[in-house]
């Protein structure tokens, strides 16, 4: 998919993860809607086929904006995305019938290359995505590509010195049987970082605490902004309002088991986060809390073996708790929840907010898919 804007603008590349593309792109137009929207007129998110990479077109002709600062900032955010790379060349296999190596290699030769800076010395990674097909399942296509690419920068710009070690640019490349994206890499998102912030490194354990990349994701779906003030209402160790105080989102937790309440206490204080997080002992049940004083609600209710529901089934529990919230969130506000795939509750809830309901699937292990519910309060 080609993007409508001039060329001239400025083109971006995220790499999305590949464990779940529809979450992944939604996380990504959510955050951006949050982050970026306001500061252009004009811009374009295109998917392409593969639904691994994300073009983002944005038109700067208006006033001066610091696109990369704003790309970064995006980076800073998103979970489901590894990497974001400034556009040189990209080329469609379908537009441009390529169908073997000399076919993309003659069209890597007669395609114009934007380099922004020709002094600078670079270095060239490629990746291949998917399942390679055809041409694309000899692994030396990677090599052979930053060669011949390589060598077509140089000729271009003979004062442009390779640096495998130390580039001053490195430029990343990325092949999958739809096509071809190549540029500046930009940076990385944060998902190593935060895949280390499991629970066995927090003070207090709880063994169902959520996957930290999983909880930052569901924070972004929600639509919170830096200040905004987040509920979690089955907070549990505080997991999630960790996660929430990193992103500078100011979080409220409750959690109806007083020991737990402790040990998410000492887990806050030894990360340093209680100064905008508030802990209450209490019942999800029974929120005392105004209307328009939260700005959205992320929680993963308990369920499994570990977790206890105090003689509740999980399905009445989440029920009587979106009863008790809907009359305290106002319009376009957010409820996003965890429960196990098999439970149908979205409907029923979605009745009981006013709200429409967007729903996305993630793998745990053999015995757990989870069931990922976005509800957008009309």
């Amino acid at each position: 998919m080609e993007s409508d804007l001039d060329l001239s603008n400025l083109i971006f590349y995220f790499l999305l993860s590949g464990e779940n593309p529809e979450l992944a792109e939604f996380e990504f137009q959510t955050v951006f809607n949050v982050l970026a929207k306001g500061q252009f007129k004009e811009y374009a998110i295109n998917i392409f086929s593969d639904k691994r990479i994300i073009e983002l077109t944005l038109s700067i002709n208006t006033r001066q904006i610091d696109a990369q600062k704003i790309v970064e900032d995006l980076l800073d955010r998103l979970t489901q995305v590894h990497v974001c790379f400034k556009r040189s060349l990209n080329l469609d296999f379908i537009k441009y019938g390529i169908k073997s190596y000399s076919d993309l290699y003659r069209q890597v030769h007669k395609s114009n290359l934007y380099i922004q800076n020709p002094e600078k010395s670079f270095g060239i990674i490629i990746k291949r995505i998917g399942i390679p097909k055809g041409f694309l399942k000899d692994k030396s296509i990677t090599l052979e590509l930053s060669r011949n690419l390589g060598a077509k920068i140089q000729a271009l710009y003979p004062q442009k010195k390779v640096n495998l070690r130390n580039p001053d640019e490195q430029f990343l490349g990325i092949i999958s049987e739809y096509g071809f994206w190549f540029g500046v890499l930009i940076g990385s998102s944060l998902r190593k970082e935060v895949r280390k912030r499991t629970a066995h490194t927090r003070p207090f354990f709880h063994p169902s605490s959520m996957n930290p990349i999983l909880l930052r994701t569901m924070i972004n779906l929600a639509a919170l902004k830096t200040n905004d003030l987040m509920l979690d209402p089955f907070c549990g160790s505080g997991g999630g309002v960790m996660e929430a105080a990193r992103m500078g989102i100011r979080s409220i937790g409750i959690e109806i088991d007083k020991r737990i309440v402790w040990g998410a206490f000492q887990n806050l204080k030894f990360f340093e986060y209680s100064k905008i997080t508030s802990l209450i002992h209490g019942d999800a049940l029974n929120i005392c809390i105004s209307k328009g004083s939260i700005s959205g609600v992320v929680t993963d209710p308990p369920y499994g073996t570990a977790a206890s529901t105090k003689g509740i089934s999980l399905p009445k529990l989440i029920i009587r708790f979106f009863k008790e919230i809907s009359p305290i969130l106002s319009s376009n506000q957010r409820v996003v929840l965890a429960i196990p795939a098999n439970l149908e509750i979205e409907e029923q809830a979605s009745e009981i907010l006013h709200a429409s309901v967007y729903i996305f699937y993630q793998y745990v292990h053999r015995s757990l898919t989870r069931k990922i519910l976005v509800f957008v309060k009309k």
